[in-house]
């Protein structure tokens, strides 16, 4: 939640150890069963959230670079025309 993305990887050896405790229980504890559901619940829907945000950014970017290539406008016939943009690259000899 607070965005120490590299704190992750210290994260996921943790974890791991902690399923592994509770895969070890002969008759694991059902209220912490209940509750690591309900965390993985929540860690999955924060995930969700997280790659259509990151889906959305890709969506604007793209309707971005697009428009500084285009231009949709009219012609003179109300027909839609596009104009393209050229990029002119100067290329620089030493």
């Amino acid at each position: 939640m607070s965005g120490e993305f590299g704190a992750l990887s210290g994260q996921a050896s943790q974890k791991e150890e902690l399923f592994d405790s509770i895969a070890a229980e002969i008759a694991p504890d059902p209220r912490r069963l209940h509750l690591l559901a309900a965390r993985v619940k929540r860690n999955q829907e924060l995930l969700q959230a997280a790659m259509a945000g990151v889906r959305d950014v890709q969506s604007r970017m793209a309707e971005l670079n697009a428009a500084q290539s285009t231009l949709n406008t009219y012609d003179r016939t109300g027909q839609p025309s596009q104009i393209s943009r050229h990029h002119s690259k100067l290329e620089h000899k030493a």
